[in-house]
């Protein structure tokens, strides 16, 4: 994972002090279905699932795990403002997204 640095400078009565700050890079891998998304972010455990559409179709986020085992997170609120997201508690190996009633997207491989 590549990491991105900054520098802080502050000056006060003469004293300078310089703070580095290093932060990871923050890598999504994300695809649709229709308008609507999910995605993982580089953790490769934090998720989240987006309605995009007004249209009453719930939509769904499918997370394979690495220990086993399919987690599923819907945006709860539909197409409303907000998303929804859920940290799981292993690694995600691959994902889908789904819309009630019509389909899914094909499994992506989480890099």
């Amino acid at each position: 994972m590549s990491k991105t640095s900054r520098m802080i400078v502050a000056g006060a009565g003469g004293i300078v002090a310089a703070i580095a700050l290093t932060t990871p890079a923050w890598a999504y891998t994300r695809q649709g279905y229709q308008s609507n998304y999910a995605g993982v972010g580089s953790d490769k455990r934090w998720v989240e699932v987006c309605d995009m559409e007004n249209d009453g179709h719930g939509v769904h986020g499918e997370f394979r795990l690495s220990g086993g085992g399919v987690m599923t997170k819907g945006d709860a609120n539909g197409s409303a403002g907000g998303c929804g997201n859920q940290t799981a508690g292993s690694n995600i190996t691959e994902f889908r997204v789904c819309e009630t009633g019509y389909g899914c997207s094909g499994w992506l491989p989480v890099g």
